[in-house]
Parts: C-alpha cells; structure tokens; sequence
C-alpha cells in the first residue's frame, strides 16, 4: 500500500523540509494508521503497506470478471469536520459515496484507495481521517489497499484539509446492472436556503424483495452549483441504477 513516506532518504528529506514538509510527521501518521488499515485485508491482498503501489487479486469464481470503479469526494462536509474537530466519521461517509456507485452497477466492492491533503500534517487527525476510511470499508467489505497523505503549506490553511477516494469492484460481466433510466423512480428538487443551490432526492415505492417482503428504497445527497449550472447526483439500491444529471460541458 503507498502511504506517507517512508521512502525518503536524508537528501530529499531535507529539500521537503525546506519547502515546509513535515516528512517526520507523515511517518508518524502512517505508524498511527498501520492497525485501521490492517483491519481491513482481505485474503486477496498481496503486500502490505509502505510500497508504490496496492496489488489485489481477482477472487476465485469469476469467469468474466469485470473492474469497476468511482471516485468521489466529501465536498463542504470538511468544514463540518473541521469545525467540529471530528475526524473520525468522515470517511465512513467518503467509502459510502464511492462504494455507492460500484454496488449500482451490481458489482462487490473490492477495494479502496484514499487521497488525504492538509495544510499541516497533525499525525493524530490524519490517522483519524484514514481510521475512517477503514470504518467505512469495513463496512462495504473492501480493502483500504493504497492512500496518500500529502501536506500543502503555503497553498492550504493549517487546520484545513480535503478527502477524495476511489473503489474498485468487480462483477461477471453477466451480471452487470444496466445504468439507463427506467420507470418508478421519482426525482424531487426544492429550493435551500444557500443562494443558487439545490437539494435532490429519489422516492420510490416500495420493492418486493426475493423473500417476499418489501423495502423502501432511496438515498439523498446534495447538489451544488457549478461554473455551468448546477450537478445533482441522486443514488438508489443496488437493485437500482444512479441516476445522474448535469449540465452538458461540465466535467466529473
């Protein structure tokens, strides 16, 4: 797993220093984080932490097995964070956005890769940060199976940081979800009290599941304005596909 820096040598240690890169501080973090990420192996993991890439293999039983992946991030959630000095809960909720997308495709997720930047590196809330992301993929069943931790001073506040990942799943390409929109579900918008902003969220009426019960689905996420109009994501079950909408020339 590539995390922090052990790989550093006395030379470029000290040119990180002077940029105002506290290298000693990343090692830290990562020895802090080394037992959360560990909790999450899964027997298909090959290494271990500290190398420049994660490897995983593909489980046993697929015939045709497909890669599916998505990256998210957590958005103004980090303020939240920030201010509140909590640390420990905002990753389960950046596993949820990204691991989210792969089940609605059908697929298991597999594994989880987390990118951490600060203003200045505190070893105990970045360890937090990433012990989260383990909750999280705890949670989903996947494996925390590579990270960086990068310190921006000068370009980012102290006290300041962001927080994006990417899961990766797998599925047999027969099994595979369809993504296209199909009849039932039901997309509402209203307005809030942040100027030039919306808030989305999908209804649905109840599903039978296989076992004959019935379940309601739907989750609720923000949207926020952009330089072209404002993104809305609306995310359902894995028994139903994202919806997405955005306004044509906007990137992801």
């Amino acid at each position: 797993m590539a995390e922090g820096s052990g790989g550093k040598g006395g030379v470029a240690r000290a040119a990180y220093a002077r940029a105002g890169v506290d290298v000693s501080a990343g090692d830290l973090a990562v020895e802090r984080m080394r037992a959360a990420v560990a909790s999450t192996r899964r027997s298909e993991v090959v290494g271990g932490l500290g190398g420049f890439g994660g490897a995983i293999a593909i489980p046993a039983g697929y015939r045709e097995p497909l890669i599916v992946s998505s990256t998210d991030g957590v958005g103004t959630k980090t303020a939240l964070a920030t201010a509140l000095g909590r640390w420990d809960t905002i990753g389960i909720d950046l596993v949820a956005m990204c691991a989210d997308d792969v089940v609605c495709t059908g697929a298991e997720p597999l594994a989880f890769l987390d990118y951490v930047a600060v203003g200045r590196l505190d070893p105990d809330a970045v360890a937090a940060l990433v012990g989260g992301v383990a909750a999280g993929c705890r949670e989903a069943g996947c494996t925390l199976v590579g990270g960086e931790t990068a310190e921006h001073p000068g370009l980012m506040e102290p006290g300041t940081f962001d927080l994006a990942g990417t899961c990766i799943g797998i599925v047999e390409r027969s099994a595979k979800s369809s993504t296209a929109r199909r009849p039932g579900p039901v997309t509402s918008s209203w307005a809030s009290p942040r100027r030039g902003s919306t808030r989305t969220a999908s209804r649905s009426s109840a599903r039978c599941s296989p076992n004959g019960t019935s379940r309601s689905i739907g989750r609720t996420r923000n949207s926020w304005p952009g330089p072209s109009g404002t993104w809305s994501v609306t995310r359902r079950s894995p028994r139903s596909p994202p919806m997405r909408s955005r306004p044509s020339g906007k990137s992801s």
